[in-house]
């Protein structure tokens, strides 16, 4: 099996002491990269950093892809994908995520009355 790490110089010398074949690239540089790189691989990780520089489309492509399997890792810094703005839009309609800037990515409390509390009563 062939692994392959193509994204950030510090997350890519960890992987590189694991045993996987690093390619360290600009994002900007990614699309041009990538096609000469999955040749013979049969796993990718790339990071999110690189993912989101690829078109929607081809990042769409490449995910789908049976060979070689596709994982997003985040960076050294625990960057991810931001969702697409539908998505984010749709979260926040259903109270899922909190959209507030910098908010982490989880549910928001509850806004429920306690049990045994009336809605007039002021919580503690």
């Amino acid at each position: 099996m062939t692994a392959i790490y193509i994204g950030d110089a510090v997350t890519a010398a960890g992987l590189r002491l694991a045993g996987l074949r690093v390619c360290i690239v600009e994002p900007s540089e990614i699309a041009q990269t990538l096609e000469a790189e999955l040749e013979g691989a049969s796993l990718l990780l790339l990071s999110a950093e690189h993912a989101a520089a690829l078109e929607p489309l081809a990042l769409e492509r490449l995910l789908a892809r049976l060979e070689p399997l596709v994982l997003l890792l985040s960076d050294h810094r625990l960057r991810w994908l931001a969702p697409s703005p539908a998505a984010l839009a749709r979260a926040c309609i259903v109270g899922e995520l909190d959209a507030t800037p910098g908010a982490s990515p989880k549910r928001r409390a509850s806004r429920a009355p306690r049990s045994g509390a009336s809605a007039e009563e002021p919580r503690r």
